[in-house]
């Protein structure tokens, strides 16, 4: 009987402190897009091979927008579309010569790295959760 009590006591203790850990962890703070609005300026490795890359964010009606320059690539500016997950991760999708991608990448004061995900077209519309190219890219905010 004494083991039975002094169990439930202990499991009781670890659930009330289990219980209090998980209700101290905060839920991230929202995105403050003013903090990323502006020029970008870095890499990105594009089929092995390191590319400049240009980023120019932008806030119109309380909304992000992003342009995006890769002159490797293309030489036009290349419009986004954009997203912003709650673990304040953007997500930029664009598209180059019938390909799809997305740069997913975390600002952090004046840098922002993350990756480059390559699909296929009907991948990007949902169809296949398979990406077929990752690379990387590294971001500096310009002054």
């Amino acid at each position: 009987m004494k083991n039975l009590i002094l169990k439930s006591l202990f499991i009781g203790i670890l659930l009330t402190t289990s219980l209090t850990t998980a209700q101290s962890c905060p839920i991230p703070e929202p995105l403050d897009q003013s903090m990323v609005v502006g020029k970008w300026k870095g890499n990105l490795t594009f089929q092995g091979e390191l590319r400049a890359l240009e980023l120019n964010l932008s806030e119109e009606n309380k909304e992000l927008k992003a342009q995006l320059a890769i002159p490797s690539v293309s030489n036009k500016t290349i419009d986004t579309e954009i997203e912003i997950c709650q673990s304040e991760e953007l997500h930029i999708k664009f598209k180059v010569e019938n390909r799809q991608y997305e740069l997913i990448g975390k600002p952090k004061k004046s840098a922002m790295s993350g990756r480059l995900i390559s699909k296929n077209s009907d991948q990007f519309l949902g169809n296949s959760s398979v990406a077929e190219v990752n690379e990387i890219f590294s971001l500096k905010k310009s002054k």
